[in-house]
């Protein structure tokens, strides 16, 4: 179920969205780190990992929904 289903099945009050939407953001970040530690053992997939552009899209993407 998206965020914005839940939001609109749930009825949320401004403060539970708020919640809701930070805890989804906390899944979306450590599913990232997750994914970082996996490019990072894979050798082919090392190579195209550039943490500094990627920190750059995540902070540019959370400072467009905060």
């Amino acid at each position: 179920m998206s965020l914005y289903t839940r939001i609109a099945e749930g009825g949320l009050s401004p403060e539970q969205q708020y919640r809701l939407f930070m805890d989804e953001m906390t899944l979306y970040r450590n599913a990232l780190v997750h994914e970082v530690a996996r490019w990072q053992a894979d050798p082919q997939l090392r190579d195209l990992f550039d943490s500094d552009r990627d920190l750059q899209a995540f902070e540019s993407l959370w400072g467009a929904f905060a």
